[in-house]
């Protein structure tokens, strides 16, 4: 039996930042959604807020799945 040595919830956070930053979502936000901790002690200094990471998500691109049905949030 084959097993992946990649941990799933690991490869989505990089799937999830490769589309935000391509939605021009800045990293200080990314890394703040994602739980990641701050790249440098000046990053360390911006606190992204409950309101930012809100918007960010907001502007995230969706993406249809076959078979379901849009929300009417969408």
């Amino acid at each position: 039996m084959f097993l992946s040595k990649v941990q799933p919830n690991h490869a989505w956070r990089y799937t999830f930042k490769t589309y935000g930053y391509e939605a021009g979502l800045d990293h200080l936000t990314l890394d703040a959604i994602c739980g990641h901790s701050a790249k440098s002690k000046g990053d360390d200094y911006t606190k992204v807020t409950l309101k930012k990471r809100i918007e960010a998500m907001a502007s995230f691109p969706r993406h249809n799945v076959a078979g379901t049905t849009p929300s009417a949030a969408a």
